[in-house]
């Protein structure tokens, strides 16, 4: 049997699509001093990347801060990288003023440290147990903590994704 060949047009039709989506992403947020979101945003440039603490405002109301990091000690049961030194534990603060219910099943936290991927701690004890999944509603916001092993303490950075096609991500420094 003679495998089937995908027609030009199919494929071609195919990356149009995905790019006329993925164009119709908004690029908007800024860092915010404090906790006071800001609504009428324009895209900033990577220089004005939020520190570890500041708050970051998409331009549809949804307001994210990472806090410090903080060292920490895994416990008994705890799920780590055990090669690491160091393991970091961050504070996360998720609030929703989009004018809708927000569903934050789509946030991947993840950091770098030394110039690699950090390892993740689950950690119950440290409460560390991954992201939240109950619906946040409009004026709501929830509070949970990420933990990683990390490389080098004094080279870290934290990034917020949302698969949300309409919020680019979100990378805290210190």
């Amino acid at each position: 049997m003679t495998p089937k060949r995908t027609r030009p047009a199919v494929l071609a039709l195919s990356a149009a699509l995905l790019v006329a989506v993925t164009g119709c992403a908004s690029t908007g947020g800024e860092v915010v001093p404090g906790k006071t979101p800001k609504n009428d945003v324009t895209a900033e440039p990577p220089e004005s990347r939020p520190a570890f603490g500041d708050a970051w405002a998409f331009d549809d109301g949804l307001t994210v801060t990472i806090g410090a990091p903080e060292p920490f000690e895994p416990s008994e049961w705890a799920v780590f990288d055990e090669d690491a030194d160091t393991h970091l534990k961050f504070e996360v603060l998720v609030e929703n003023g989009t004018g809708e219910d927000y569903d934050p099943n789509g946030i991947v936290i993840t950091a770098n440290s030394g110039g690699r991927e950090a390892d993740p701690v689950f950690d119950t004890e440290n409460s560390l147990d991954g992201s939240p999944s109950t619906t946040v509603i409009d004026g709501g916001s929830v509070t949970y903590n990420v933990g990683f092993s990390v490389l080098d303490p004094d080279s870290v950075h934290v990034e917020f994704r949302d698969f949300d096609l309409n919020r680019p991500s979100v990378i805290f420094v210190p």
